[in-house]
């Protein structure tokens, strides 16, 4: 899940969203306009890079627009590749999705409150708009509670949290205090980098 989602028992099928603040977009913003300008420098490097090695392997002190325009674009991906570790980069992608959204804090307010007949009803329709990759509103939800009447629920609530490391402070934050209040907590790493120091 993108959003920290919890699970507890309910009579009725719903689900309560609770989107990010403007305050929250804007510090994503701040992190967006940072990676944004090392973005840039990077491209330009790299484009440059390009440039020269065509240029030499050519025997040439210009190239033409077309193999400028493919520099380009072949600098663009190699910084984007390079650069996708950056610390940044959630916030940097997190932005773009809400900026390519077309959607403003005003929009959300309807969809608060999620109703539903079934739990199917919920989990495969209207849900994953909210917390799907690709859903409309997932850019700005920081987290879902899911009201379900399985009995087995009863006296526990189940928190999926998206991490530690999680690209907006407010969402780490909270991800943090609930795992204060935790009786058990289930680890799940890649077997590759398992357990980082903030793990």
């Amino acid at each position: 899940t993108a959003a920290l989602t919890i699970m507890e028992y309910s009579e009725n099928v719903s689900a309560e969203v609770d989107f990010f603040t403007q305050q929250d977009i804007d510090e994503i913003k701040v992190k967006y306009d940072l990676f944004q300008k090392a973005l840039d420098s990077k491209v330009k490097e790299k484009e440059l890079e390009n440039a020269e090695r065509i240029k030499k392997k050519k025997g040439v002190n210009s190239l033409s627009a077309e193999e400028q325009q493919e520099c380009r674009n072949k600098a663009k991906s190699q910084a984007e590749r390079e650069m996708k570790d950056d610390p940044s980069f959630a916030s940097y992608d997190q932005y773009c999705r809400i900026k390519e959204s077309g959607k403003s804090l005003s929009d959300l307010e309807q969809y608060r409150t999620i109703s539903a007949g079934s739990v199917e009803e919920l989990m495969n329709g209207v849900l994953n708009q909210f917390v799907g990759s690709s859903g409309a509103f997932m850019p700005f939800t920081k987290s879902v509670t899911l009201h379900i009447p399985e009995k087995g629920l009863q006296g526990l609530q189940i928190i999926d949290p998206p991490g530690i490391n999680d690209p907006v402070t407010s969402r780490g934050e909270r991800t943090e205090q609930l795992l204060q209040d935790c009786d058990v907590v289930l680890i799940v790493s890649p077997s590759g980098q398992f357990l980082s120091s903030e793990d």
